[in-house]
């Protein structure tokens, strides 16, 4: 099956505006407490959104928001699914070295995480940020997510 990269028609203004804000805040890693954003999750939701935007994201900003990203992959911090979610699909955009870094990260963190005996098997503990308020559910369906990326969406050409 040929994939198709998702086509969502947001109205041109609204488009503008959204482009801003999100560069305003992405360009050069503003994402800090003084100014309302901070972190690797937003900084993954930022960059993903302007590639789903079809934005210009640029090689230095991609590389910079990548080298905040991958500075908190997984195996190195918190268990976060919620992050690692956005930040999987953000880097699978970026492509290249950053990619297959946080990629082969992710799954080794995943695999050793996943659940392989009893009643549970093949599911995910809920553990770490986020995963109280859904359990295991939660915990289950955001690394199945993560796990199959790149069976949901085309890389940007």
């Amino acid at each position: 099956a040929k994939k198709r990269s998702m086509a969502l028609r947001v109205p041109e203004p609204r488009s503008r505006t959204t482009k801003t804000s999100l560069s305003r805040r992405l360009s050069a890693m503003r994402f800090l407490p003084a100014s309302g954003w901070s972190g690797a999750a937003m900084t993954a939701e930022a960059l993903l959104c302007r590639y789903f935007l079809h934005d210009n994201v640029g090689d230095r900003t991609a590389g910079e928001a990548s080298r905040m990203i991958l500075s908190q992959q997984p195996g190195n911090s918190e268990v976060n699914f919620y992050y690692w979610y956005y930040a999987t699909l953000a880097m699978y955009h970026v492509g290249g070295d950053a990619w297959t870094a946080w990629n082969r990260s992710l799954t080794s963190t995943l695999l050793e995480l996943q659940v392989s005996q009893g009643q549970h098997a093949g599911s995910w503990n809920p553990s770490g940020v986020w995963s109280g308020y859904g359990g295991r559910v939660y915990s289950t369906a955001m690394a199945t997510l993560c796990l199959e990326v790149y069976y949901r969406y085309a890389r940007p050409q």
